[in-house]
């Protein structure tokens, strides 16, 4: 396997993002935004680079090409959170260690639950990440999953890939 780093994006990134996003099968677009995303706009990548207060984003790079991207944002005293793996590297490890750097740092600007919100059709994730939930409902397709920020870091801290 090659190595990964995981680390901070930047604005110097949003190409790189752009080529990952549009890169996405179908199937896993959908999962992780609820549509399809084609090519996606300037406006959109930038969202998803934002870094301030209230948001972070990181990125999980091989070589110069970005493999994986983890967003979160400050919604009341939760950090709502969105993950994404290029297919060719999904079950290696590196979603969790994106989770893992992005809820530190929620955790470091105050945040003390995590919110995540998965697709129904994506069981598999929804079973595992409602473990040690405080609550996780099911509306219109999408499962909210609401856990407490410091369990969750417990949990992955003992996953997480070598950058």
């Amino acid at each position: 396997m090659n190595k990964i780093q995981v680390r901070r994006c930047t604005p110097a990134d949003a190409a790189a993002l752009r080529d990952l996003l549009a890169g996405l099968s179908a199937t896993t677009a959908f999962l992780r935004f609820f549509a399809g995303v084609g090519t996606p706009s300037t406006r959109f990548v930038a969202a998803l680079l934002r870094r301030d207060e209230t948001h972070g984003a990181w990125v999980g790079a091989a070589g110069t090409a970005l493999v994986g991207h983890v967003s979160w944002a400050r919604d009341g005293g939760a950090a709502e959170v969105g993950v994404v793996v290029a297919e060719p590297w999904q079950g290696q490890g590196l979603g969790r260690s994106l989770l893992a750097a992005a809820l530190a740092e929620a955790g470091r600007s105050g945040l003390t639950d995590v919110r995540l919100h998965v697709h129904a059709e994506n069981r598999r994730l929804a079973r595992r990440l409602s473990i040690g939930a405080s609550s996780a409902a099911l509306a219109d397709g999408v499962v909210t999953i609401t856990r407490p920020l410091s369990d969750f870091l417990r949990a992955q801290a003992t996953t997480a890939l070598v950058a």
